[in-house]
C-alpha cells in the first residue's frame, strides 16, 4: 500500500521558533474502525459536531505512504471553504505488518496562501502542535482518529495540516478527490523539506476532515474556576440568541435519547439537570453553579442542549481540583 514519491523543488529549511505543544487527552480522542464506518462513541466527546469545512475522508483510493522513518512530517494543503475556529479534526493511519504497543501522532498546522507558496519548512507560521500518544498499533489495520482541541483554533481559509508517527511502521492515508474544500497535488515532508508528489498517481493528497464553530454550532467550554469548594461559570457559545440552553452532568459518559429530538443523543449516562439559561444577543449563555468541596477529584461529563431546537453541544470531561 506504500507509494513513490516524487520530488518537486528542494528550498531552504527553515527552523521554526519555539512553540508549546498541546498534549490531547484521551477523554477528547475517538477511534473510527474501520475508518469507512460511522463515527462511534469511543472517547469522551460527542461524535463530530461543527460545520464542515473540509472533507477529503471519502474518496479512499486504497493507497498509503511511509516515509520510511519516525517522526517525519507529512503536510498537505488544505484550501477549506472558510476561515474560522476549527473545533474537530480527523485523519487516518494504516500500520503495517507488526503490530502490538501503541504509537504517538503529532498534528501541526500552518498557515498558507492560495497559490501555496508558503509551506512548512520554507517559514510558514505555526498555528498549533497537538501530540495525540497511545493510538493502537495494530497490525495491518487503517484507523480513523478524530480529536477535539481543548480550545477553538482559529484560522485563516488556507492551511497546511501535518501528521508525524512515533513508529516508522505506520503510514499515512491517501484520498481523493476531497468533498467539501480542495487540495492540490503537492505535499511537503519534513525533513528532508520540500515539496512533493506521486506523478499524478495517485494524487498527493492525504485523509484529513476540519470542522469548525459558526452559526447554530453549541460548543461548551469548560468550568471556570474549575475547582470544588467554590461558584463555578459553565458556559457555551454559539447558542441561538433568545434561546434557553440547559445544562446536564453525569458521572459516566454513555447515550441518553431526549424526547421529541430523534436526532439527538446526549452522551450522558443517567444525566442530571444543573439549570439552564437564556443566550444573549452574543450567542453566549451562563450559569453560575455552587460546586461542593466532596467534588474535589471527581471527573464528570458536561453538555449542553437548546431544547426547543434539539441542538446539543460537545460534551466535555472535567475533573475538578
Amino acid at each position: 500500500m506504500n507509494t513513490r514519491l516524487a520530488l518537486i523543488g528542494t528550498l531552504a529549511l527553515v527552523t521554526h521558533a519555539a512553540h508549546a505543544q498541546t498534549i490531547i487527552p484521551p477523554d477528547r480522542v475517538h477511534i473510527i474502525e474501520p475508518v469507512a464506518a460511522p463515527q462511534l462513541h469511543l472517547g469522551g466527546e460527542s461524535p463530530a459536531y461543527g460545520i464542515t469545512v473540509y472533507d477529503n475522508s471519502v474518496n479512499f483510493n486504497l493507497r498509503t505512504y511511509q516515509p520510511g522513518q519516525a517522526n517525519v512530517e507529512m503536510a498537505d494543503d488544505l484550501h477549506m471553504d472558510r476561515a474560522g475556529n476549527i473545533v474537530s479534526l480527523h485523519f487516518a493511519y494504516y500500520h503495517g505488518f507488526s503490530g502490538g504497543g501503541t504509537i504517538t501522532a503529532t498534528v501541526t498546522v500552518y498557515d498558507n496562501d492560495p497559490a501555496n507558496s508558503i509551506y512548512p519548512g520554507n517559514g510558514a507560521n505555526l498555528l498549533a502542535t497537538y501530540v495525540i500518544p497511545d493510538l493502537p498499533r495494530r497490525a495491518i489495520s487503517l484507523i480513523g482518529v478524530r480529536f477535539d482541541p481543548p480550545e477553538p483554533l482559529p484560522v485563516p481559509q488556507n492551511i497546511w495540516m501535518g501528521v508525524s508517527f512515533s513508529s516508522a511502521s505506520t503510514y499515512a492515508v491517501l484520498c481523493d478527490p476531497p468533498v467539501v474544500g480542495t487540495s492540490e497535488d503537492i505535499f511537503s515532508q519534513n525533513p528532508p523539506g520540500g515539496l512533493y508528489y506521486f506523478s499524478g498517481n495517485p494524487p498527493a493528497n492525504f485523509w484529513w476532515a476540519v470542522q469548525m464553530d459558526g452559526q447554530g454550532v453549541l460548543v461548551e467550554r469548560a468550568p471556570t474556576p474549575g475547582r470544588a469548594g467554590t461558584t463555578n461559570t459553565l458556559s457555551v457559545y454559539g447558542a441561538t440568541p433568545g434561546q434557553r440552553v440547559y445544562f446536564a452532568y453525569a458521572l459516566r459518559d454513555g447515550q441518553t435519547p431526549v424526547p421529541g429530538c430523534p436526532e439527538v443523543v446526549l452522551f450522558l449516562q443517567r444525566p442530571v439537570v444543573i439549570g439552564s439559561a437564556v443566550a444573549d444577543g452574543n450567542g453566549e449563555a451562563s450559569l453560575n453553579v455552587f460546586v461542593p468541596g466532596a467534588a474535589r477529584g471527581v471527573t464528570v461529563v458536561l453538555q449542553a442542549l437548546e431544547r426547543d431546537l434539539c441542538n446539543e453541544s460537545n460534551a466535555i470531561f472535567h475533573t475538578f481540583e
